[in-house]
């Protein structure tokens, strides 16, 4: 008997917003500041937004819908925690333009959801956390117990306009180069775990 442990939940979701509006909106704001670098390259990422930040703004009805969703995550997942946003940021990334490998440190739950995503934007790629101590073994394993135990040295999601990804936040990540003729425009953002017993933003 072969019994897989330690998964790592994902979550993949599908939003219904008006993505046009929210296009226009992140263009102006890439108008208004030069952003910042993180894991970024070539591309332009927005300076962290606060939750109070963006009341009033067509973002604010995304990171509304983004604690919806973790809220039903927790629920099947069994973690009775409230998610509290952090922060979120918006990412432009035009033809050339990618994301380094990295993770979210001093948070839990992070997430992206794609509002423009050209054919050939580039895809998220998740590290298998073992690859490194793991890497000859997984290359052993076969394709058909690799497909379908997500064994893999690394496992990505397509970048559908609308869809939202939530992850845990240590799950090492890379955006693929944009080789289309246009921009590729996401939301990120970031969640911490309240615990309810004790009014601790990062748990106990």
């Amino acid at each position: 008997m072969i019994q897989e442990i330690f998964p790592i939940p994902i979550g993949v979701y599908k939003l219904d917003h008006h993505l046009d509006t929210l296009q226009k909106w992140c263009y102006g704001e890439e108008q208004k500041s030069k952003g910042r670098t993180y894991s970024n390259v070539s591309g332009w990422q927005s300076n962290s937004y606060n939750p109070e930040d963006i009341e009033g703004t067509p973002l604010s009805g995304v990171i509304f819908d983004v604690k919806q969703c973790a809220l039903e995550m927790y629920r099947v997942l069994g973690i009775h925690r409230e998610p509290s946003i952090w922060d979120s940021w918006i990412n432009i990334n035009p033809p050339g333009a990618y994301n380094l490998m990295h993770d979210h440190p001093n948070v839990h739950m992070s997430g992206v959801m794609w509002i423009k995503s050209p054919k050939d934007g580039g895809v998220i790629e998740f590290l298998n956390p073992n690859d490194y101590q793991a890497n000859t073994e997984i290359s052993c394993y076969t394709n058909q117990f690799k497909d379908r135990n997500f064994v893999h040295h690394a496992y990505w999601i397509p970048p559908l306009e609308g869809r939202m990804v939530i992850f845990p936040s240590h799950l090492k990540h890379s955006v693929g180069e944009n080789m289309s003729n246009e921009d590729r425009i996401s939301v990120s953002f970031n969640i911490t775990l309240t615990n309810p017993q004790k009014n601790n933003r990062f748990g106990d």
